[in-house]
């Protein structure tokens, strides 16, 4: 009998610890980032994009009034959840959603920081190019120049994203730039 129940134990551990490896080896799907903001407000949520920038996991996804941005953290069983900079669930930022071709050039973007007291930890600049003729984006911030932001392809009607983490730097002052054959069509600071 002992014997028997101590089989039956080493049978049971064995496949939950499958279960869970299994589990901790499972890419985030929109579904995982649905589960986790439908809390967050009363309004359902669309999942643009899900993707691996520099190591972690960033989703776009939006509602009828903003397009929100947010890290994709998972627990020791397995389940993703969106969550801030620092961690707590939540999103990382947000910017307002529904604008119109004329007003923002088909661009939506915005910033947003994490610090400790006075003391930046990280910058965060963050948006959705909806407009196929854009060809680039530059980021000037308080340190001078400009650069390039890398925009990410989205299987999703030539939808492109971009996402860049600062470390130790503050968020303003800085300015995006939406560039169409070399000329400024949009900008924001």
């Amino acid at each position: 009998m002992v014997k028997r129940v101590a089989i039956w134990s080493v049978i049971i551990l064995l496949f939950t610890l499958s279960i869970l490896v299994y589990n901790n080896q499972q890419l985030p799907q929109p579904s995982d980032v649905l589960n986790s903001t439908k809390n967050l407000t009363n309004q359902p949520y669309n999942v643009l994009t899900i993707e691996n920038i520099n190591g972690d996991w960033v989703t776009f996804f939006k509602n009828e009034k903003a397009m929100y941005v947010g890290f994709l953290q998972q627990n020791w069983l397995g389940n993703w959840r969106v969550v801030n900079g620092s961690g707590d669930y939540g999103f990382l930022g947000d910017a307002a959603y529904n604008p119109t071709q004329e007003e923002r050039n088909g661009l939506v973007w915005g910033a947003s920081g994490l610090s400790k007291g006075n003391e930046p930890l990280y910058s965060y600049y963050y948006g959705m190019v909806l407009n196929p003729e854009v060809d680039e984006i530059l980021l000037s911030t308080g340190k001078g120049g400009s650069e390039a932001v890398p925009l990410i392809q989205s299987d999703k009607e030539g939808t492109r994203f971009f996402f860049i983490k600062r470390k130790a730097e503050p968020i303003v002052p800085f300015e995006l730039k939406a560039l169409l054959d070399g000329k400024i069509i949009a900008t924001e600071n």
